[in-house]
């Protein structure tokens, strides 16, 4: 007993002392305490796209390394690549900084929710100035109140593709308008479909690709020429799955922007990529969150991206048309 109670003495007369020293160190006797932040760990951006992965590794590569990145201590970018409709959710529940590629009727959508602020550094704007305001009558900034809420870091075309010795083994003509899509002649080869497309919902890209005809051939004429494009094809997941079909020979023809027909171009001579004569550019948006709990940084990456940055559109991986 006497043993036990010698224990139990010793265990209280231990936590004392613990107590004592832990509280010693509390009051600030013993150094001070550890801090996370910025100024230790680093930034990492939190950036929301529509853009590949592929932009998103070379991107990431290239930026990390620039004087920019070390100037304002990003160490790290952590990309989200959510479908579009999903971007306000996203943008709210991650804090997200900077939102980048999509195109104009997305980046509008954000700013009228308010999830856009407007870009306020000057190096940046000077750099903006430099943008002009529309290209070929399509918008490349967005001006609230005076101030610029976003600005095209890309420039981009929509057409389709086709696969030329596809088409000759069929018998098919190589199409070189809107209106070709729509043709009967392409039937033949129902009930397989010889032409890939995404829904709306899916795919920003095809949805501006409906825009431009139902605005080239106005509201009536443009549903007719969808309503037969679509009945001479089917609708796949998303833009990236259209371009699969026709990559893959699931289809002969695909429309999609024009990277992606690029890009095919670069895998095969058979491919060939075609901007019908009544389409249009697009300015492909870059912009500063609402959320961005690093705005400095944020705008920071949003200069580089529409300077040295745009070289990355230049790779041949990507291949894109860059703003400057």
């Amino acid at each position: 007993m006497e043993t036990k109670h010698l224990i139990a003495i010793l265990a209280v007369v231990v936590v004392l002392i613990g107590a004592a020293f832990f509280f010693t160190r509390g009051e600030g006797g013993a150094g001070p305490t550890p801090t996370a932040g910025p100024s230790k760990q680093g930034i990492t951006l939190k950036v929301i796209t529509r853009h590949a992965s592929t932009i998103w590794l070379l991107t990431k590569e290239e930026f990390l390394q620039s004087d920019l990145a070390k100037q304002y201590n990003i160490v790290d970018i952590r990309f989200y690549g959510p479908n579009a409709a999903l971007w306000p959710d996203v943008i709210k529940k991650e804090k997200i900084d900077v939102a980048w590629g999509g195109g104009p009727t997305v980046f509008n959508d954000l700013a009228d929710k308010g999830l856009l602020q407007p870009m306020t550094d000057p190096e940046l704007l000077q750099v903006i100035s430099e943008i002009p305001d529309t290209i070929s009558g399509s918008a490349m900034k967005r001006y609230d109140d005076g101030q610029v809420t976003w600005v095209a870091a890309a420039i981009s075309s929509f057409g389709f593709t086709y696969n030329k010795k596809q088409l000759a083994e069929r018998g098919l003509p190589e199409p070189a308008t809107w209106d070709d899509l729509a043709s009967p002649v392409y039937a033949k080869m129902l009930p397989m479909p010889a032409i890939s497309f995404a829904r709306s919902t899916t795919s920003t890209s095809h949805s501006r690709i409906y825009q431009i005809i139902l605005q080239a051939y106005g509201w009536e004429d443009g549903w007719v020429l969808l309503t037969r494009l679509a009945a001479n094809g089917r609708p796949y997941g998303g833009s990236v799955e259209a371009q699969f079909a026709v990559q893959t020979g699931e289809v002969p023809i695909g429309i999609m922007i024009d990277f992606y027909g690029y890009e095919l171009q670069t895998k095969s001579p058979d491919f060939v990529y075609v901007t019908p004569p009544n389409s249009i550019v697009n300015g492909d948006p870059i912009a500063l969150c609402a959320t961005s709990e690093h705005p400095e940084a944020a705008q920071a990456f949003i200069r580089w991206v529409l300077t040295d940055g745009q070289k990355i559109w230049l790779d041949p991986k990507v291949n894109r048309l860059p703003i400057s």
